[in-house]
């Protein structure tokens, strides 16, 4: 099996996207650490957590390094946290998907990009409870041109974004009057804006459909454990039904008017 690239195999073809996808990865995973604490994602170079000792490039290899060093850091002896190979691996994972559905091309480069920012936007809001600006704005804005170079439907996307973002703002409002509390936060409302501007209308109401049903779920499992209902992150719910979506959110839609219509 080939690729459009020449008479390359299709297989290392996928295996070099999966490699730069863990690269990625690797980046994400600065973003994901730094971002939260207003740090430089660019200086200084990588380093480790613990002891600050900086890292050799052969200490950085995705999935590679932390398996040779057995999860510690080579300085100090310090375990490394688990989650930077799972980053590095879910990232190439998805890259990979990406090409398996749509093959080379702007619109798994464009798409490739979204999925990288729901990566970071998924652990920095289980870390912190926070959704940040600096990922959810530009995401929005280079989603609108995707949606008009790429997608050729501004309009709707355009639609989805705005109906995405006020909806959540209207949970919130009507939290706020009948409980006293926001039912969602700002960053919710911000990442749904992203959703619609990339996914569309569609692609949004599939997205948040199962958004709504892990969240119900997780936090029912939350509240059994400690007994009473506590705070907790609903980004890492959005974006897992943003990344069905992505990838099955026709078939999906097609699916539920077919239970409901008949």
């Amino acid at each position: 099996m080939t690729t459009d690239l020449g008479q390359l195999p299709w297989a290392l073809v996928a295996g070099a996207v999966f490699l730069f996808g863990c690269l990625v990865g690797s980046f994400l995973n600065v973003v994901i650490y730094r971002l939260p604490r207003e740090e430089s994602i660019v200086w200084p170079g990588s380093h480790c957590p613990h002891c600050n000792a900086a890292l050799h490039w052969w200490e950085n290899i995705p999935l590679v390094s932390y398996a040779w060093l057995r999860g510690r850091c080579r300085s100090c002896q310090e375990p490394i946290s688990w989650r930077y190979p799972l980053v590095e691996g879910t990232t190439g994972l998805l890259w990979l998907a990406l090409f398996a559905y749509e093959g080379l091309g702007i619109k798994f480069g464009a798409e490739a990009l979204l999925v990288s920012a729901l990566v970071a936007i998924f652990w920095i809001d289980l870390d912190t409870m926070l959704i940040l600006d600096a990922i959810t704005w530009p995401g929005i804005a280079l989603g609108l041109v995707y949606a008009w170079l790429v997608a050729h439907a501004i309009g709707p996307h355009a639609a989805a974004a705005a109906g995405g973002y006020l909806f959540f703002r209207l949970i919130e409002w009507g939290s706020e009057k009948a409980l006293g509390v926001p039912g969602m936060g700002r960053g919710d409302a911000k990442l749904a804006a992203l959703m619609g501007a990339w996914l569309g209308p569609t692609g949004l109401v599939v997205g948040l459909m199962i958004s709504f049903v892990l969240g119900s779920v997780i936090g029912l499992a939350l509240r059994a454990r400690a007994g009473e209902s506590k705070p907790f992150p609903f980004g890492p719910s959005m974006v897992m039904g943003a990344l069905t979506s992505l990838f099955g959110g026709q078939a999906i839609w097609g699916w539920y008017l077919r239970l409901v219509l008949g």
